[in-house]
């Protein structure tokens, strides 16, 4: 059949396909790459990766072309665990798809493994860049794991011009050929020059080992030359001297000798401090069966005598000792006053300067408030994370623990639209999700909060609510507990001044969510309506407070307030029979806790109350931790959240006098799994005036204190005033006196 081309096409008579196209370019362009650049479409290893980079090039098939203008990865599958295979990367023409592409045929796993076969048939045809070699295990490619395919005629080959591709396979073989029998020859030079370098290197080695042998042997015959010439010579002396020593002058030798062995004191010592010289020496004391040791300053004089003890003789004492409690003990004729070391824990104050950084960081950025308002020897109160905030009267001060930084220092005269005079006494703060809330008192009566920023610690603004006329809640209101709860813009307060009942707190903001005010919503009165709270706390969700009846009747009541409707509703109470807490103290801190599926609380019921432990799905008390502690709050540790310490509001409370020394007992206390908390006691130094009832204590923990890395550190009143001392381990005397 006669075919031609190419001619335009008059209404339709003269249509051409792709094929007809490539079948005329394929009369004079042969297959292959192009010639340049050097690299055209050239195989290169990732980068430590089962990768492979194709770079930019062209390459021509049966009339069919393929252009990559930028570097094209492929990835290569990793290596099989036991066997090694042959990966060939092609460009193959697809009649059926009817494109051309750059694809990673890959090889059958093999101890011995050979590249796949290309395909060349009426479906596709394929030309082979390189072989890649992929080891067991292998991970990565390297590129020598790469061998170039692209100048070998049969697979490949270069793509020059017309007619067909320049043949370049003989030219291949002839340059492999050469570098065959090249890498041989230098092979064979090497191994020669190896073999010359070994040889003269072991030669040398061998004539410095018999130089150094016939060295050692010369210096060796010298050494004992002189030895015996010393030992003759010696030999000699002694000989000489020998017959030179008449029998009178050896025999008061001799008794010079046994004298000195017999002597009492046969030993002298010059004390270089008195410039006295001493005799010392030995003798047997019969009567304890052991040695003495003997001194005196002339022999007229009787000497000192110090008996020595045998080991024997210490292990029965020791032995009596543990039996006797550390009791008065008879020993060989004569009483001994035991002293032994405490199995109780001791602890002091030790070291300052644990804040400094603090210290200095307030001082150098507040100087104008850090002389009115100390950090050390103040109440901190806990704010968040490990962010505590000092209400002292005229002053508040915002400090970071964890990064040693105060984020504000203020006089509340300075402070703009502040709506208070001073901080009080009550100490009422609360916390939301962008504000740190602080109650003070103003000369219209009025309750009133100062506003600052929860992150930063800057002052925002002071708000205020109603006056004594609305509900009694006036500025010496005592309130049940420092820390208030709050709740989806709402805080929540005890009436308190004989008024049983939670009263409700809208925050009023403006539109960028600034605090304004706040107005009084519904009030929830305890049950019967009479019943006096002694404590208020939430969970994140709930209203929980503790209110009594009696001294021995307790509630605890978990309440919801709808903000939408101004309503609330009880949800569930729990009656508790126990010693009630004293009125005129209501709780000023509790913890939300979960321990397991389980959520408790730990409640300090303010100043000399007791410290319990409640259920929050039962209501009731679950633990009684101690009666009597001291502090409105526990020293706690808020980082780990497992672990307080407290201390009795008496010193004299389980007091240990030792060694003409008071000691006070203080508690650690750290979490349980089960929700509880285990107690040890501690034993700290007193203060003290003859008499127990004059003893003050050194230490204060509660808000006086604070833990920083699992440590507390204490306000410590003693001698220099180390407000942040460390509690360290201290040992009592031990020993025995006659």
């Amino acid at each position: 059949m006669i075919k031609y081309g190419m001619f335009n096409s008059i209404n339709g008579d003269r249509r051409y396909k792709a094929e007809d196209f490539a079948q005329y370019f394929a009369t004079f362009i042969g297959n292959g790459i192009f010639v340049k650049p050097s690299d055209c479409l050239q195989v290169m290893a990732g980068t430590n990766e089962m990768k492979v980079i194709i770079r930019p090039g062209k390459a021509w098939i049966n009339g069919y072309y393929l252009i990559n203008d930028e570097d094209y990865n492929l990835s290569i599958a990793v290596g099989d665990s036991t066997l090694n295979r042959i990966d060939r990367i092609v460009i193959r023409l697809d009649f059926l798809l009817r494109k051309m592409s750059v694809e990673v045929k890959k090889g059958a796993l093999s101890a011995s493994p050979i590249a796949p076969t290309l395909k060349r048939d009426a479906d596709a045809y394929e030309l082979a860049l390189a072989d890649v070699y992929i080891a067991k295990g292998a991970l990565t490619i390297s590129q020598a794991a790469i061998t170039d395919t692209r100048l070998n005629n049969n697979l490949c080959g270069l793509m020059h011009g017309v007619v067909n591709q320049v043949d370049t396979t003989t030219i291949f073989n002839q340059y492999q050929q050469w570098f065959n029998d090249y890498s041989v020859t230098k092979a064979a030079e090497f191994l020669a020059w190896q073999t010359d370098v070994t040889t003269a290197l072991e030669n040398w080695i061998d004539a410095q080992e018999q130089d150094f042998e016939a060295w050692r042997q010369a210096e060796e015959q010298l050494y004992y030359t002189w030895l015996n010439g010393k030992k003759n010579d010696f030999d000699t002396w002694f000989a000489t001297v020998r017959d030179n020593l008449s029998e009178d002058a050896a025999g008061n030798l001799f008794n010079l000798i046994d004298e000195h062995k017999d002597a009492t004191l046969p030993h002298k010592y010059k004390d270089a401090a008195d410039g006295q010289t001493y005799l010392w020496g030995m003798q047997r004391n019969s009567t304890l069966d052991a040695a003495s040791f003997m001194y005196a300053i002339n022999e007229v004089t009787p000497p000192n005598v110090i008996n020595l003890p045998t080991w024997e003789q210490v292990n029965s004492m020791q032995t009596e000792i543990i039996n006797s409690s550390g009791r008065l003990a008879a020993k060989n004729g004569s009483m001994y006053k035991i002293k032994t070391v405490d199995d109780r824990s001791f602890l002091a104050p030790e070291g300052s300067g644990n804040l400094s950084a603090l210290i200095t960081d307030y001082q150098t950025r507040f100087p104008s408030v850090a002389p009115n308002v100390g950090i050390e020897n103040n109440e901190k109160w806990h704010v968040r994370d490990e962010v505590y905030v000092i209400i002292h009267m005229y002053y508040i001060i915002i400090f970071d623990l964890a990064a040693m930084k105060v984020l504000n220092a203020v006089a509340i005269s300075s402070l703009a639209n502040s709506n208070f005079v001073n901080a009080g006494s009550l100490v009422n703060y609360f916390v939301d999700d962008k504000y740190i809330y602080v109650r003070g008192v103003n000369s219209s009566n009025v309750p009133s909060f100062g506003v600052f920023n929860k992150t930063t610690g800057a002052w925002v603004n002071g708000i205020s609510g109603l006056s004594n006329d609305t509900g009694g809640v006036t500025t010496t209101t005592s309130l049940g507990g420092t820390k208030l709860p709050c709740l989806n813009g709402m805080f929540f307060l005890t009436a308190g001044s004989g008024m049983p009942y939670i009263m409700s707190f809208e925050i009023n903001y403006d539109t960028n969510g600034i605090p304004q005010s706040f107005t009084r919503k519904q009030v929830h009165p305890t049950q019967g309506g009479s019943y006096l709270q002694v404590s208020l706390f939430d969970d994140g969700q709930f209203i929980y407070d503790i209110y009594y009846a009696n001294t021995t009747l307790w509630y605890v009541r978990k309440s919801q307030y709808n903000k939408a409707t101004n309503t609330w509703t009880t949800i569930a109470v729990g009656t508790n029979t126990m010693a009630a807490p004293s009125s005129s103290y209501p709780s000023t801190w509790s913890h939300v806790y979960v321990k397991g599926a389980i959520t408790f609380a730990v409640v300090k019921f303010g100043q000399n109350q007791q410290v319990m432990v409640f259920r929050l799905d039962t209501l009731m008390q679950y633990q009684v931790i101690a009666q009597n502690m001291a502090h409105r709050y526990p020293t706690f540790d808020y980082t780990n959240k497992n672990k307080m310490w407290m201390q009795y509001k008496d010193p004299g409370t389980l007091p240990v006098y030792i060694n003409g020394n008071y000691y006070e007992s203080i508690l650690e206390l750290s979490m349980n799994n089960d929700g509880t908390w285990s107690s040890q006691y501690h034993f700290v130094p007193l203060t003290y005036s003859p008499g127990l009832d004059n003893v003050t204590r050194r230490i204060h923990l509660g808000q006086n204190s604070i833990m920083k890395n699992g440590e507390v550190l204490v306000r410590n009143d003693a001698a220099y005033a180390n407000f942040s001392a460390k509690l360290k381990p201290i040992k009592l005397l031990e020993g025995y006196q006659v």
